[in-house]
Formats: C-alpha cells, sequence, structure tokens
C-alpha cells in the first residue's frame, strides 16, 4: 500500500509549516520504499497514479523510477547519430568531446 503526500516548507511569517508542490508517491516493492514526483496538483490524478503504480509492482513489471531517465550514454549515442546522418564537419572532434564530458 502507498501513500500520497505533498512537501512541506515552514513558512517565514507565521512559522507554519505549508505544503507546496506537487503530489509525491511512496510505495513499496520487496520491502524497498520508492519516492517519485506525480507531476501534478490535483490529487485524484496523483490517486490514479499511486493505483498505476501499485499495480505494476502487483503485476511484477515495476522496473523503477531510474528506468524513465535519460543517460547520458543514450545521449552520446544519439548526438553520434546526427553528426554521421548530417556529415557534420566537426565529427572528428566529437569524441574528444563526448570523453571531455
Amino acid at each position: 500500500m502507498g501513500m500520497l503526500y505533498r512537501r512541506k516548507k515552514r513558512d517565514l511569517a507565521t512559522s507554519t509549516l505549508v505544503e507546496h508542490g506537487p503530489w509525491w508517491l511512496k510505495y513499496y516493492r520487496d520491502g524497498r520504499p520508492f519516492y517519485e514526483s506525480t507531476g501534478t496538483l490535483d490529487k485524484s490524478q496523483a490517486r490514479r497514479i499511486i493505483r498505476e503504480r501499485e499495480g505494476e509492482v502487483a503485476k511484477g513489471e515495476h522496473q523503477g523510477p531510474l528506468v524513465r531517465r535519460t543517460r547520458f550514454e543514450d545521449l552520446a549515442t544519439l548526438i553520434r547519430q546526427d553528426y554521421a546522418m548530417n556529415e557534420r564537419k566537426s565529427s572528428r572532434r566529437l569524441n574528444d568531446y563526448i570523453t571531455h564530458l
């Protein structure tokens, strides 16, 4: 079972805690907690997202939030392909640029 929450920060004028930002998810897989932002301010849409994640966990299809992120290696491959397709003159120096990064 997961939970929804919003992060809190202290209001400088009144010194009270105020919820702000999008809704966040906390759910478990194999006893390990996963935290993920829903990216929405709508609580009903956030509930829908957490039900989807819990369904993925129950089916064994859950891969975690890190899988959805773009990796540097993927971007380097894409830029190499772009340079090759467009026959850019600086393609000879591209490996030096990527190695530097």
